[in-house]
């Protein structure tokens, strides 16, 4: 009888049998780069260098490979050269991502440091199946120790590589089964692409409505009055985060507050995001209101520091994290969320981000920030500005989850067309 640990959770009805057993040295020939100084640069040229930063998510990233001469490529080949679909994997920072070398591509590649090549063995397995292949689970859960052993530097050793084991079937069924997930690819990356452009028409709209080169008209087709420079500390007041907690006050209680990675990830933080906090009846800390915008103290990095989210929602007993604060509008001519906005836009961020101070840690000052001014429009103004936005951001949204719905397609398959 056949086992059905060989046989896949999902198969094509014309196949039948279990899958053989090879090790990952039957299948191919594992190739590794050339341990030198790395070469200098040269002018844009067709010989591209593959470090470990040019391989992410199953691609070559061609945009950020360094350029080089022939003879520098001759001599970085001299183990092997890389040809269309041979797999690219690394070894180390990161370990186990996987590309594969295109075909009718305009360059010649070769491995930088902590790069492998695998050429498949043809009487074996299908090159792009094996592609695949590594980037399931399986091998997922071969590299997996290796990320967390502790060292470090994790990387993936040769003779260890080589001995992992790997069911699959004949070439028949790994062609049809490449088939469908390739197409998949296509289309991830086809609606990828149009979510770049939806993102950059977007930050296209955005400058040029905040330096006042786009402007809206009234429903008269007037133009709206000019737009006036507002400073922060006129408009509204400040208040702190959370204070004097300790870890045994975080996940119980039935207060809630809006974590530091809420407000740095979202304009509008997500009230998904919010976790458990303890508050004492006899304790004075600021509660979170509708369209507070709330503010990041502090980064690993001074262009991060200092981002700012908008709470959209009418809640009680919510509070802010430690490393946040909260700015309160009182100019009623002024809306919360076309603030929030504005106070993400380029022009901003180059001024926060020139009051980041510190060294490894960059802290920003509660006092300073208020000081900034922002250019505000006529109410109604801002309402049309803040409605493109949304508009906008809807559209870029829907794409995301349209993404992420094939990802996961993809993911499922990877998981059941596979042993």
């Amino acid at each position: 009888m056949m086992s059905k640990l060989n046989v896949p959770e999902l198969r094509f009805p014309e196949f039948s049998g279990a899958f053989k057993e090879y090790s990952l040295d039957d299948l191919v020939k594992v190739i590794d780069c050339l341990h030198s100084t790395a070469p200098i640069s040269s002018e844009n040229t067709n010989y591209k260098m593959i470090r470990t930063g040019n391989v992410r998510n199953g691609n070559l990233i061609v945009s950020t490979m360094d350029s080089v001469e022939k003879k520098v490529y001759e001599k970085w080949s001299s183990k092997g050269y890389l040809e269309p679909k041979d797999i690219i994997l690394t070894r180390e920072a990161p370990m186990g991502e996987v590309a594969i070398i295109p075909q009718n591509s305009n360059y010649k590649f070769f491995l930088g440091q902590r790069c492998l090549q695998l050429k498949v063995r043809d009487n074996f397995i299908d090159s792009e199946y094996m592609y695949l292949l590594l980037q399931g689970k399986k091998f997922e859960k071969y590299i997996r120790p290796l990320k967390f052993s502790g060292s470090t530097v994790s990387n993936i050793r040769i003779p260890e590589l080589k001995s992992f084991k790997f069911l699959i079937p004949e070439l028949n069924e790994q062609v049809k089964v490449k088939e469908i997930l390739l197409k998949l690819n296509r289309l991830i990356e086809l609606e990828e692409k149009k979510l770049e452009l939806l993102e950059e028409q977007k930050k296209g709209y955005m400058q040029k409505i905040f330096s006042q080169e786009l402007r809206f008209k009234d429903e008269n087709g007037n133009d709206y009055p000019e737009w006036e420079e507002k400073n922060l500390e006129d408009m509204g007041v400040t208040y702190t985060g959370l204070s004097g907690k300790t870890k045994e006050n975080f996940g119980v209680g039935d207060a809630q507050f809006i974590t530091y990675k809420n407000v740095f990830d979202y304009l509008f933080a997500d009230v998904r995001g919010i976790q458990q906090v303890e508050i004492k009846e006899d304790e004075k800390q600021s509660s979170v209101r509708k369209n507070d915008i709330l503010f990041t103290t502090s980064s690993e990095t001074p262009e991060e520091v200092g981002m700012a989210s908008i709470w959209s929602y009418e809640t009680s007993n919510t509070y802010l994290n430690s490393f946040c604060f909260g700015y309160r509008l009182e100019d009623y001519e002024v809306s919360a969320e076309f603030l929030a906005i504005s106070l993400r836009q380029e022009y901003m961020r180059r001024k926060i981000t020139l009051l980041g101070q510190g060294s490894t840690r960059f802290n920003l000052s509660k006092r300073e920030v208020m000081k900034l001014s922002v250019f505000i429009p006529c109410l109604q103004e801002q309402f049309k500005i803040t409605d493109l936005y949304k508009k906008m951001m809807y559209r870029i949204d829907m794409k995301k989850e349209k993404i992420n719905s094939l990802k996961r397609r993809k993911e499922g398959l990877l998981q059941n067309l596979f042993i």
